[in-house]
């Protein structure tokens, strides 16, 4: 066949399946050069290079005369060919493969595209040498800013901004604009967005559009309200004149009575069982023990009054609540979704005046283009001819990278060429991303009939009983959840494609884990592997109900954690063995303090941040106090870790506040004295060359334990330093704000129990796992999050008050937000398929989570008290257990002031450790390089210096004389003490008399703008590089501050080009002022610049 959909169950050797079709491909042909006809696709950066790594090493195998055995054994009974001359392709191919690398075809999919994409550069208009922007977060920061900034000029604008600021007050929400607006705007950049672009841009272009369906919005929702609240008050009022109560009524509150006074209050509208009883006459406004004389009052009140109200506040519910639930749900977004406009034009302009696209641009211009053209052409423009396709993670593929792919596949199939597609839809948990598990599962194959089918049937990673129960557990599972998802479905009913749409999601359930049981391979058996061990504990939440312990099922689970961390260890396992599977990273972070405060080594995302390492704290400190030297945080904070790096107790207070103090000439003992005297000269070295000089002088580069730490941070300064202006202040502010989000590749880390979420854990595999949160709910996790699903503006089949919602409105959808809610209102079809989709995501996220273990798996679900709980994945589980006839064991754990029950099933044993894999962990243990600084590596030749300077006469032309006057405006405070700097710096032999005197010149120049002569006059209080404590803990150091009464001017110097991040620099310092009760303003001086000042505006404030 030509194209192969091969389903890879975990640890089931895709890898080596991907590998072996790859050689069989190559060394069929007698060309070593055929390696560059074949593409191979993986779905990330890090997949990409294992695979390479694999396909050469197993050449490297076989071009060594290894054909008995493994991979080049079973090519000969795939290839007629000799050992002899498979050996000798092998070799060939190795060779050509290393001389010609970079035609070494293995790469991820965006990486794919994006090479297409720059060959189609002037189809799509492209400028020469635009770049691909991978931080959108920072880009929509920035259009962000300048959002505000034209809303200062715009009047629609800035109401429109006040206008969302009012609803997020009115919600209960924050009303800071950019963190609400940037809940929204990050769907800008998500694949597929272009189908709502053009709306939203018309949208911006005609504002009264948007203001009339705001109106129209407003006005169902007000008009509902008021007469419900007029039915409520007018009942209440008509029941408080006869002298009645809500408590003389059947059930008082929580009966009809009590109806009025939730609608009057606006507190809920939906009537109950009891209410329309009442309306149908099946049961009366009283109770039979109610005395005569009250019974008669409220029958004459309700003959009077109250049957026509509740009949007309019941009736308008049935008739219009649904319109007004749906007219509320969209204007939750509505504001922000009118701004997505601005947004969209903004960055039109920002990728123009950048020479930039967003990551998400490529697959959606390749769209446009491949849609177009016919393959061949496609080749012709890229400069290759691939015949054979190998696509890896194929369930996380999106929709439109395959329809991408779709016609350089069909291109191949047609010429006979072989294919493979690699996937399992049960490890489909991306969809957040655009994966979309229905192409493998059934769209392709619809589309390409010819397609054959296939799967790997063994496990090659777990031991026999983990696999055996993660085969019942599913079996089972799969049937529990699509049981659950058909209620959720029962009695909602759809017209045309979107029954369709349904009946497949319901269906897909199923079919996604139909025939996936694995075997345990034979050759495990003989071998004599141990059977594996699996544990299931179920622990019921306590801190709720009448009989409430006041623990908490993560009380209870942590609890069990510590114990089941010392089974394991107890069976030889050691802590880098065992892994701690979560759901999501701020339950990564409370297990790792909790294991920390217990004596256990933890490593997760926040241990494993380059900034959590001392020998990255010092250097951070030590440029911080080279770019200021009085930075009297920087000082005490460098002391301190010096100290703690040397191993010497740290000094006390009074030693660290008179070193804060002190000049840095008086730091002999606390810091090393060639800093000391050298900090000068250090604060002038270029970025790279400072932080590797600075790790020999502290000695860090014989810190063992933190060598992968310094090593990753000075990567990241060389990045820096190539990517950006190199410059030691925009290197601070830039690991301020991102830096420090930068984090160390886990297989560089040390002994310790890891701890990732589930997403993470993907692809990998541990000795020992234990998931202690098993309780992660099926439907939509909306607690603490705003999940945002786009209704269909334009739905077929639906009744006409639907349609009429959105009676000329140019949008093709409007964003809402997913929750209960929304199943009563003209968007429930959105919502079930959202639901439906989201409890399918979640049992394949249990799935992932569950077949990441090689020996042992430990899992605590949550089990439910009564059947009206919503549904999670340990109940799914407990489920499974009763189906699976598991032996349950009653058990009791204690807090040490508590004790508690729990229920345990166990599937075969823990047995210890064999030596043998300990032994081959210790084989595999990386070699690592020490780091050396380059002087120690490189000599350079300098007898050639006198020619440099003939040819140099003028040299005082190539001093950075920027950053010299950026020196002298950080030391000069009046302008009566500028030739007194320029001395004291000569006489420093920070500067040259020559030096001087250009810099005298290039002062008087700037002083010549009257707006920065009065920065230097005494009438000022002048606080040069000040430090700024912020609310949140962070420092901000403008470069110079000007304080006069209530007055506060904030002035910072750039020696580069400009930049809006400046401007947003500035405002930081201006909020930071305000809330002290300064009335602030900033400026910006481009000292190489012939306009050098910019004030700078705070963005508008909403009323």
């Amino acid at each position: 066949m030509s194209l192969t959909i091969l389903r890879a169950s975990a640890g089931s050797g895709k890898t080596y399946a991907l590998t072996m079709n790859y050689l069989q491909l190559l060394l069929q042909q007698d060309t070593p050069s055929y390696f560059r006809s074949i593409l191979a696709v993986t779905f990330t950066n890090k997949a990409t290079q294992e695979m390479k790594a694999r396909i050469l090493k197993e050449l490297e195998k076989i071009a060594s005369a290894e054909t008995h055995k493994g991979m080049g054994k079973a090519l000969l009974e795939l290839i007629p060919v000799t050992p002899d001359e498979l050996q000798k392709r092998a070799h060939s191919a190795l060779v050509s493969i290393l001389h010609n690398y970079s035609h070494f075809s293995v790469s991820t999919i965006d990486s794919f595209f994006q090479k297409v994409l720059r060959s189609f550069a002037r189809e799509t208009e492209l400028p020469a040498g635009y770049t691909i922007e991978l931080n959108t977060a920072r880009v929509l920061e920035e259009l962000t800013d300048q959002l505000m900034d034209k809303a200062e000029d715009d009047a629609f604008l800035r109401n429109w901004l006040i206008r969302f600021s009012a609803e997020q007050i009115s919600q209960g929400k924050s009303w800071d604009i950019r963190k609400n607006l940037h809940k929204l705007i990050g769907e800008v950049v998500k694949e597929g967005f272009v189908a709502q672009s053009e709306g939203l841009k018309h949208l911006s272009s005609d504002r009264t559009v948007s203001q009339n369906f705001l109106d129209n919005l407003s006005t169902i929702k007000r008009n509902f309200e008021n007469a419900m609240r007029s039915f409520g008050e007018e009942a209440l009022e008509a029941i408080n004149n006869a002298g009645l109560s809500i408590t003389d009524f059947s059930y008082g509150k929580s009966g009809v009575a009590g109806y009025f006074n939730k609608i009057a209050s606006g507190d809920a509208y939906a009537p109950g069982a009891r209410v329309r009883e009442v309306v149908s006459k099946e049961k009366g406004w009283y109770s039979k023990s109610l005395n005569k004389g009250t019974k008669a009052l409220i029958d004459a009140v309700a003959a009077q009054c109250l049957d026509e109200y509740l009949e007309k506040a019941v009736g308008l519910y049935d008739t219009t609540y649904e319109e007004y639930s749906s007219a509320c749900a969209v204007l939750e977004h509505f504001t922000t979704c009118a701004l997505l406009g601005e947004y969209l034009q903004l960055l039109e302009k920002y990728r123009a005046e950048n020479n930039l696209l967003l990551i998400s641009d490529v697959a959606e211009l390749l769209n446009k283009i491949i849609g177009e053209d016919d393959a061949p052409f496609v080749y012709e423009k890229t400069g290759n001819r691939y015949n054979h396709f190998l696509i890896d993670e194929f369930q996380d593929t999106s929709r439109m990278h395959w329809n991408n792919f779709r016609p350089l596949l069909d291109n191949s199939i047609a010429s006979g060429n072989k294919n493979l597609i690699v996937g399992d839809p049960k490890q489909s948990i991306y969809r957040w991303r655009g994966g979309d598990l229905r192409l493998m599962l059934q769209d392709v194959g619809q589309q390409l009939p010819n397609a054959s089918q296939a799967q790997l049937q063994h496990n090659w990673r777990s031991c026999k009983e983990v696999i055996d129960f993660n085969n019942c557990l599913f079996t089972h599972a799969a049937e529990v959840v699509a049981e659950e998802a058909g209620k959720a479905a029962r009695g909602k009913s759809f017209s045309g494609n979107r029954s369709n749409i349904i009946q497949d999601l319901l269906c897909n359930i199923e079919a996604v884990y139909e025939g996936s049981e694995q075997l345990f391979p034979h050759e495990k058996t003989a071998s004599g592997d141990k059977s594996g061990f699996v544990q299931v504990q179920l622990v019921l939440d306590q801190s709720r109900g009448r009989d409430a312990l006041g623990l908490s099922f993560k009380d209870q689970a942590k609890e069990l954690l510590i114990k089941n961390i010392h089974k394991t260890c107890r069976a030889g396992y050691t802590l880098q063995d065992i892994a701690l599977l979560v759901r999501s990273n701020g339950e990564a972070r409370e297990l790792a303090a909790y294991l920390a405060a217990h004596g256990l080594d933890v490593l997760s995302e926040e241990a494993l941040r380059l900034n959590a390492a001392h020998s990255v704290q010092l250097l951070v400190n030590l440029m911080h106090l080279l770019h200021n030297i009085r930075n009297k945080p920087a000082v005490a904070a460098a002391v301190k870790l010096y100290a703690a790096i040397r191993n010497v107790n740290c000094p006390d207070a009074a030693t660290l506040k008179k070193a804060a103090t002190a000049s840095i000439n008086d730091m002999a003992g606390l810091l090393p004295n060639e800093f000391i005297q050298e900090h000068v000269s250090l604060s002038r070295m270029a970025l790279y060359d400072l932080c590797s000089r600075l790790t020999r002088i502290f000695g860090l580069d014989q810190l063992q334990e933190e060598e992968h730490y310094l090593e990753a941070f000075l990567n990241e300064v060389h990045r820096y330093s190539h990517e950006e202006n190199g410059d030691l202040g925009g290197f601070l502010d830039w690991w301020q704000e991102e830096g420090t989000r930068q984090s160390l590749k886990r297989d560089q880390a040390p002994n310790a129990i890891r701890i990732l979420t589930v997403h993470k854990s993907k692809g990998l595999q541990y000795p020992v796992v234990i998931i202690p949160y098993c309780n992660w709910n099926l439907d939509v996790d909306t607690q603490g999050k705003t999940n945002i699903i786009w209704a269909d503006c334009k739905p077929e089949g639906v009744p006409a008050a639907h349609s009429s919602l959105f009676y000329g409105l140019p949008l093709a959808g409007v964003p809402i937000t997913y929750k209960n809610e929304l199943a009563s209102t003209y968007f429930s079809f959105e919502h079930l398929q959202e639901k439906l989709q989201a409890y399918l995501d979640n049992l394949n996220l249990l799935y992932v989570a569950l077949t990441r273990a090689e020996d042992a798996l430990l899992l605590t679900a949550q089990d439910l008290k009564d059947k009206s709980e919503s549904r999670h994945v340990g109940w799914v589980i407990k489920e499974c257990l009763q189906a699976m006839h598991a032996p349950l064991e009653g058990l009791s754990c204690s807090t040490g002031e508590q004790e508690f029950l729990y229920t345990q099933a166990v599937f075969g044993g823990l047995t210890p450790k064999t030596e043998q894999k300990a032994a081959a962990a210790q084989e595999e243990k990386p070699y690592h390089t020490p780091l050396k600084h380059w002087e120690h590596v490189l000599r350079l030749r300098r007898h050639a210096k006198p020619v440099y300077m003939e040819a140099n006469e003028h040299i005082e032309q190539s001093i950075d004389y920027g950053t010299l006057v950026h020196d002298v405006l950080a030391k000069v405070k009046y302008l009566d003490a500028l030739p007194a700097v320029l001395e004291s710096m000569q006489l420093a032999s920070e500067i040259t008399q020559k030096d001087a005197e250009v810099l005298k010149e290039k002062m008087d120049a700037l002083l010549q703008d009257p707006q920065v002569a009065s920065w230097f006059s005494a009438e000022w209080q002048v606080l040069n590089e000040q430090p700024i404590l912020g609310a949140g803990g962070e420092i901000h150091r403008p470069d110079r501050i000007l304080l006069k009464g209530e007055k506060a001017v904030v002035i910072d110097y750039k020696t580069g080009g400009r930049h809006s991040s400046h401007h947003a620099q500035l405002r930081r310092y201006m909020r930071q002022l305000e809330q002290m009760g300064l009335e602030a303003e900033a400026y910006l001086l481009y000292i190489n610049d012939e306009s050098p000042v910019v004030k700078v505006e705070l963005e508008a404030t909403p009323a």
